[in-house]
């Protein structure tokens, strides 16, 4: 008899699906290192502004001030270019996870026996199929996010 936890996040069906991202390391590795660099540079934005209010807006110093605001701006937009790298690729692995899924499950069932299409239906094995890959789906989005 399996053993039923409940819980939201189990550790064994984790590693389990992460098996399947072995062949896509590069890839992960591209979408945790934006994610930790990512957040390095929000951490950097309020303190660049709040050095510009101090250093520039108070003592009118038109030339800081505009240097300042140019990094404010340079900042801004690697943000926006590593959230896109963020998403793309946690996306794309995501997605081929689930495309390795699909094939190993689809090649298992193509191996049963042609008595068990007889006694079972083929709509309620391919509805149960792709009902239970996307509930994989959607726990690997939830993983991603929460990453």
């Amino acid at each position: 008899m399996a053993e039923k936890t409940g819980n939201a996040f189990d550790i064994k069906i984790f590693s389990r699906l992460m098996s399947f991202a072995k062949r896509y390391r590069l890839y992960f590795f591209i979408a945790a290192s934006s994610t930790i660099l990512l957040a390095l540079f929000s951490v950097l934005s309020p303190y660049i502004l709040i050095n510009t209010v101090d250093d520039y807006i108070l003592s009118k110093d038109k030339a800081g001030l505009l240097n300042y605001t140019l990094l404010m701006l340079g900042v801004l937009f690697v943000e926006v270019a590593l959230q896109f790298i963020f998403i793309y690729y946690a996306n794309w692995v995501g997605q081929h996870i689930i495309r390795d899924i699909r094939a190993k499950i689809f090649r298992h069932i193509l191996q049963f026996k042609m008595s068990y299409f007889d006694n079972n239906s083929v709509g309620k094995l391919v509805t149960r199929v792709v009902s239970d890959i996307e509930t994989i789906a959607a726990f690997l989005a939830m993983v991603f996010l929460q990453f």
